[in-house]
Order: structure tokens, then sequence, then C-alpha cells
């Protein structure tokens, strides 16, 4: 989930939420200046929180059969 708080005078707080887990926050010039480095930050956070939580998952429930089921 992406939410947004607009504060006019300082521009927009982007919060990523994943799983209700905040994962990243930013802010955004009320210009728009850097806005696409911004959705690439998100997207790697968001990335890159679920690839951490796989191998938390996988080490501590480990699939012993190989059949992908835990």
């Amino acid at each position: 989930m992406i939410s947004e708080k607009v504060d006019p005078q300082w521009g927009s707080v982007i919060m990523v939420f994943v799983d209700d887990q905040l994962v990243l926050r930013a802010q955004i010039s009320r210009r728009g200046d850097g806005l696409e480095g911004s959705v690439k930050k998100a997207v790697k956070a968001a990335l890159l929180y679920l690839v951490r939580r796989e191998f938390v998952s996988e080490k501590e429930n480990p699939d012993l059969q190989g059949d992908g089921l835990r």
C-alpha cells in the first residue's frame, strides 16, 4: 500500500507499506523534483523487504523435501 500526506508548504510524505509494515518513508517536494528517483527507491525498498522476509522464513522453516512446501 502507498500512502501520502500532503503538506502545501513542504510537499508530500510518501509511505510504502508491505503487509502493514512500513518499508519506506520519503519526502517529495511540491514541485515534484526527484519523483522518478523516489519511485525507484520505493520499488527497491519493497523488493528488498520481500526478499529479506523470504530469507528469514526459509531459515526458520526450511523446505527439507525440496518440494516448495513448508
